[in-house]
């Protein structure tokens, strides 16, 4: 039985060691979704990330003037979160808490964000959206991402496809690589999301740049490039 991920505090330690909230934050711009989430992201009233990490987004819109909340699982990355917050002059709460029983009550949150975590849970992404739903104020907003089968991974999979029906041809039993996470289509995360209450607004693929970075392609000290890869993320190919 593969490991739910969701729920291994372990592995997700394991993740982040070595990483820093300095490392984090400078890395803001390499992915495609700034310009989304600062275009919905509520002004007023707080504002969770479920699934918080080692807080670049939280403390990047803690200094915009975002009333910030930050929750994850995971008590040995939050504990470094508070030491680097309390050094750097932040407010943020910090929050340990499971994704899917947050301690708010129905309609107390104003937004909520919840970037590449969803699909960590192996029976599906629909116990973290109701709880998202069920915190959520009339009219609050809701910014999730998952990732999505881009070109780098449709090949990745078409690979490891094939070693696996090689495996199977000379019936190799050795160690299986642990499930990982799910990949949703755009219009599959929005029929989760409306199913779990909530009413999808704007349904999107973004971040080719992370895309090109899977393949092994690195354009991001070429500013023509990067301006190309800009104008396409408003295409199709998103």
């Amino acid at each position: 039985m593969p490991v739910d991920e969701g729920q291994d505090t372990a592995r997700w330690a394991a993740d982040w060691d070595g990483l820093t909230p300095e490392a984090q934050i400078q890395i803001w711009d390499f992915y495609g979704l700034r310009r989304h989430i600062l275009r919905h992201v509520p002004r007023f009233g707080p504002v969770i990330e479920a699934g918080c990490g080692l807080g670049r987004v939280l403390f990047y819109l803690e200094r915009l003037g975002v009333d910030m909340i930050g929750v994850d699982f995971e008590p040995t990355t939050l504990e470094r979160l508070r030491r680097w917050r309390d050094s750097n002059g932040l407010e943020s709460e910090l929050v340990q808490s499971d994704v899917c029983a947050m301690p708010y009550a129905d309609n107390e949150i104003s937004g909520y964000i919840s970037l590449g975590v969803v699909e960590h849970f192996i029976e599906g992404p629909h116990r973290p959206l109701a709880e998202a739903y069920r915190v959520l104020r009339p009219g609050g907003i809701a910014i999730i991402t998952t990732p999505s089968m881009s070109f780098a991974q449709v090949y990745k999979h078409a690979k490891q496809g094939a070693k696996d029906f090689v495996k199977k041809l000379i019936r190799y039993k050795g160690p299986q690589a642990p499930w990982r996470q799910y990949f949703y289509t755009p219009k599959k995360l929005a029929n989760f999301v409306r199913a779990s209450g909530l009413e999808p607004v704007t349904v999107l693929g973004a971040d080719l740049f992370y895309a090109c970075y899977e393949l092994g392609y690195r354009p991001f000290e070429q500013d023509a490039k990067v301006r190309l890869l800009s104008r396409l993320e408003g295409t199709a190919l998103a």
